[in-house]
């Protein structure tokens, strides 16, 4: 308790209102006191004071190897990169607490340059570094445009634990972590009816719902999203029903870890058991699926960059974010039922290793966001020893948290649960949560 005093006082040195909510107030002002670069312990504040759960965290669960107090402590933690990052060093609470102050910098920097109010040369800059090189002048956040009176913006999490995606692949991507969100896949559901030549109605869905658990620890994030896939395409022409060879139901469980070893550098790697009904011939499929997104280390002349390959983004223009996507994964499944077809030899069981590569483009301006991926798998086992599926997408976003957008989309290749082959185009409302 007299930690959070302490704090407390130590905040209103700084000449912030006290009201829980800040008013309007010129935030390029308050951060940019010089007029040039960003003031690191104005910084430090305001982020503090945007998200009070970061605060409460660090300060009533301090490491024990640390002697400071209040806005010292924290000061200390956000400025070592390697912090609560070797089991016992951290209550888990300290270590989430830490996950999200680097999320709320990140993401200033990141807003940062994508509306020309501050600009930094890495996009991507460790608060780490920011915070460990003083004076401001060192690794500098630049103030490039005077802003206008603004409400401060809300950094708070988003707390619902509920996934809606195009892919199970994609549950393991948080709201707040916004790249990643940004890149996730979206689900997709149109209906047609065509009363031209007699009566055709049309009706396709590719969702996935998910409840994401997460329990934290001083050097992990782990989520546990069971989850419900429906892929059905369903045409009923003059009362016959048709239904696609790839339709499916599946239910499953996604395990992500993510393994970090210091601010800027993790591993993550998830499995997914998952059971999946083929709602056409009747077939099922016990598979699990295992994905694991490493890190590189590049060196150029300013020095060492470390990050995830998963992670990789490049600021670009005209006022543009260009998104690295890439893992490598395998896939194992066993046939509990072949299903009604003619050769059930088609249907054996198998083990496939490859690798998803592709990026993600994001033009903030226009609130367009191109998507590409190719899947490449090999099969050593079962009858397809080749996959290859192709899947690309353009959206636009009808609100700044990508929630709905209008997205022409286009696959082609094989689906790489049930190896249907499939080619398509559309054009619809897609969303993602």
């Amino acid at each position: 308790m007299l930690r959070c005093v302490v704090a407390c006082v130590a905040l209103l040195m700084f000449g912030f209102p006290a009201e829980a909510k800040e008013p309007a107030v010129d935030l390029h002002d308050t951060l940019c006191p010089s007029g040039v670069v960003v003031a690191k312990e104005r910084l430090l504040v305001h982020l503090l004071r945007s998200n009070p759960g970061i605060m409460e965290g660090l300060l009533l669960y301090p490491p024990p190897s640390r002697r400071e107090t209040g806005l010292a402590l924290v000061r200390a933690l956000v400025a070592d990169g390697d912090a609560c990052v070797r089991p016992g060093t951290c209550d888990e609470k300290a270590a989430a607490a830490l996950r999200d102050f680097r999320y709320a910098f990140g993401n200033f920097v990141r807003d940062g340059n994508r509306n020309g109010t501050y600009a930094s040369r890495n996009p991507r800059l460790p608060a780490s570094v920011y915070f460990a090189s003083a004076p401001d002048g060192n690794n500098a956040i630049r103030c490039t445009r005077k802003a206008d009176l603004i409400e401060p913006p809300d950094n708070s999490k988003d707390v619902s634990k509920l996934r809606i995606r195009g892919a199970s692949d994609d549950l393991a991507a948080d709201r707040n972590n916004k790249d990643a969100f940004k890149a996730a896949s979206s689900a997709k559901i149109s209906y047609h009816d065509d009363r031209s030549d007699g009566k055709k109605l049309s009706t396709k869905v590719k969702a996935v719902v998910g409840y994401a658990f997460e329990a934290d620890t001083d050097t992990m994030l782990r989520q546990i999203i069971p989850y419900l896939s429906v892929n059905q395409t369903i045409t009923d022409a003059n009362g016959m029903r048709r239904l696609d060879d790839g339709n499916y139901v599946a239910g499953g469980v996604m395990f992500d870890w993510i393994k970090t070893d210091s601010e800027t550098l993790s591993h993550r790697i998830s499995t997914t058991p998952q059971f999946l009904y083929n709602t056409k011939d009747r077939s099922q499929i016990a598979s699990g699926r295992i994905i694991y997104q490493p890190y590189l280390s590049l060196t150029d002349a300013q020095g060492q960059h470390v990050f995830n390959v998963n992670t990789a983004t490049r600021m670009l223009a005209p006022n543009s974010m260009l998104q690295l996507l890439f893992d490598l994964r395998s896939d194992n499944g066993y046939y509990v039922r072949k299903g009604d077809i003619e050769d059930p030899a088609q249907h054996t069981s198998f083990f496939r290793v490859g690798s998803q590569f592709g990026f993600a483009w994001t033009f903030f301006d226009y609130s367009l966001t191109l998507r590409a991926t190719q899947t490449l798998m090999y099969g050593y086992i079962g009858d397809k020893r080749k996959l290859d599926f192709f899947d690309a997408s353009l959206s636009y976003s009808f609100d700044p948290h990508d929630y709905v957008s209008l997205t022409l989309g286009y696959t082609k290749g094989r689906d790489l649960y049930t190896t249907e082959p499939t080619q398509s185009w559309t054009v619809g409302l897609t969303a993602k949560y």
